[in-house]
């Protein structure tokens, strides 16, 4: 995917979202068909951040079909769809990883 989407936590993405969730993911399909509404006040608090594809995030766990990660570049972290990364999981340590 070009973009990873970083999510505040698994459950802050919806059916709307779908777009965004895939892989790859339709960012500008996503982004075409959010209101102007949902621009200025819906991903508050939903959408941490996004990473580009080949920016480094070590994954710090897996859980449910989701990856918690850690942008190091950008200091943040959120969850994205485990399907989106390559992830491996390695127990409680994170293991890096790219998206």
């Amino acid at each position: 995917m070009a973009v990873a989407t970083l999510w505040a936590q698994p459950s802050a993405a919806g059916p709307e979202d779908r777009l965004a969730l895939g892989v790859p993911s339709a960012i500008r399909e996503w982004v075409a068909r959010l209101t102007n509404d949902i621009r200025a006040n819906g991903l508050k608090g939903r959408v941490r951040t996004q990473c580009l594809l080949g920016t480094r995030v070590d994954v710090e766990q897996i859980a449910d079909g989701w990856a918690k990660v850690t942008c190091p570049s950008q200091e943040t972290s959120g969850w994205v769809p485990s399907t989106s990364s390559r992830t491996r999981p390695t127990g409680a340590a994170a293991a890096p990883s790219t998206s």
